[in-house]
This record gives structure tokens, C-alpha cells and sequence, in this order.
């Protein structure tokens, strides 16, 4: 088989390296080899270059520094796993079966660490799926608020914050704070019992309650109607009794328009 160039050099090498004579002549040589390269000016010194060959220089250095800190690394690891992996001398015949019986415990306890290990991870990985999942649901009804009190759907403010905003920059006396305080408490109040009561009946008698002739005298019955969210339809009555909405049979309906035809034909 043919050798190239690089392998012959290194087999020389390798020859130079087993005679320790050859060697050292041969490191002697390399040594006048460089001095007469750096007096004819081949080989410039770190001082005698410019500042861009300097920087070149360097980065060489510290490359094949690196390749050397690299080599010796692996060299020391490889040593170590060796070590750690090379089985020991065959122990006396008195110790055998309690090595062998050592060797079975550590095995059966090192796969024991490896499926708990395997099933921590395991739980890891749902856990963290349910963990992304309550995320995105968070995220979804967080966005879904923001749009609520957008919309205005949601008031969060309380009786006080309202208050408070209502007479900001003003000066007013503790009387009239405190009297719109009452206002916007009596209202939140009245607005959630009639939005948490589902019965016509019971909301009929808020309506009753609520609406009166000095709210239609001071033109604030459109106001009470929003502020209630009281539906413009809904008839009220001055006493507090429930009235039970009349439905109107379509043959009743028919006839009735048929008398009134012919009671008003000529």
C-alpha cells in the first residue's frame, strides 16, 4: 500500500521519537532551524510586527492553545472512563459470591433510580402540558374581561369610586359627598335585587316601588329607566300590587274585530 506525504512524515517521526538520542538531536536541530529563520528575518519576532500581523499571530496562539487544552482534556477522560469501566481482578474465591451478590443489588438499585427517574419525567411532561393549558385559559378569560369592562358589561367600580370621580377637582361639603355616596349605594343595590330575582312578579313590585309621579314631575323617569335597565314596555302602577299581564286568544282577537266592523258600518 502506498503511503502519502503526511504519513510518512509522521512514521518518521514516530522513529525519531523511540530513539531518545535521535530525538534530542533532532529538537537541536529544529531550535538552530528557528534561530537562523528569525536573524535572516523570516520568522519576526511579537515586537517587529505591525499591529494587524500581531492580531493574526495571537488568534494563532490562541487556537492551537486551545487545541492543546482540547487534546489533554480528552486524553484525561479517556483515561477516566477506563478506569471506571475496566473490570476489576478476578477476586479470591472467598469473596466471589458476595461481590456477585453486590454487583445483582447495585444493578437491581440502579434500575430501580432509573424508572423512577423516568417516571418524574413523565409527570414533568403532563405537568407542564397542564400547566400550558390553564395558561392559555387564563390568557382567554383575562381577555374576555378586558372586553367586558370595555364595553362597559362590567362595572367594577364601587359606590365610592364613583363618588370620587363624580366630584374630582371639586370642594364640597361632607354632606353632599355623603349624600350621592347614599345615591349610588341605593341604586347598585336596588339594580342587583332586581337582576338577581328571575320572577315577573317580584320585579314587578321593584318597578312599582321604584317608579312614582315626582320621578315623571321632575322628567326623570328616562333616567330611572337607565340607571335600572327598566325596560320602556313594562307598565307600572301606583299600589303595590302585582297585575298579571293579560294574553289576548287570537279567536277572541278575531271576533272582537269583526263586532267593531259591524257595529261601525253604516
Amino acid at each position: 500500500m502506498v503511503l502519502t506525504g503526511a504519513e510518512r512524515a509522521k512514521l518518521w517521526r514516530e522513529r525519531q521519537k523511540s530513539d531518545p538520542r535521535k530525538y534530542s538531536e533532532y529538537l537541536q536541530k529544529e531550535r538552530n532551524r528557528y534561530k537562523d529563520k528569525k536573524i535572516s528575518g523570516v520568522v519576526k519576532p511579537i515586537e517587529d510586527m505591525t499591529d494587524r500581523e500581531k492580531r493574526r499571530t495571537r488568534k494563532q496562539w490562541r487556537k492551537h492553545q486551545a487545541n492543546k487544552r482540547e487534546r489533554t482534556k480528552q486524553a484525561i477522560e479517556t483515561n477516566n472512563f477506563l478506569a471506571d469501566n475496566t473490570p476489576p481482578v478476578s477476586p479470591e474465591n472467598g469473596d466471589f459470591q458476595h461481590n456477585i451478590r453486590r454487583t445483582n443489588a447495585q444493578r437491581r438499585g440502579r434500575k430501580k433510580v432509573r424508572k423512577d427517574r423516568s417516571k418524574a419525567y413523565r409527570q414533568l411532561k403532563k405537568l407542564n402540558v397542564r400547566l400550558i393549558s390553564a395558561e392559555k385559559l387564563n390568557q382567554r378569560y383575562r381577555q374576555r374581561l378586558h372586553r367586558m369592562k370595555k364595553k362597559g358589561k362590567l362595572s367594577s367600580e364601587s359606590p365610592r369610586s364613583k363618588t370620587n370621580i363624580l366630584l374630582k377637582g371639586q370642594k364640597v361639603c361632607p354632606k353632599v359627598r355623603k349624600t350621592l355616596m347614599y345615591h349610588f349605594s341605593l341604586v347598585e343595590g336596588i339594580k342587583q335585587k332586581y337582576r338577581d330575582n328571575k320572577s315577573e312578579k317580584k320585579r314587578q313590585l321593584i318597578r312599582n316601588v321604584v317608579k312614582s309621579n315626582f320621578l315623571k314631575k321632575y322628567r326623570f323617569k328616562l333616567f330611572t329607566e337607565k340607571t335600572f335597565s327598566f325596560c320602556r314596555k313594562t307598565k307600572t302602577t301606583e299600589h303595590l300590587e302585582y297585575t298579571r299581564k293579560q294574553h289576548k286568544n287570537q279567536t277572541v282577537t278575531k271576533f272582537l274585530k269583526m263586532v267593531r266592523e259591524f257595529l261601525q258600518r253604516d
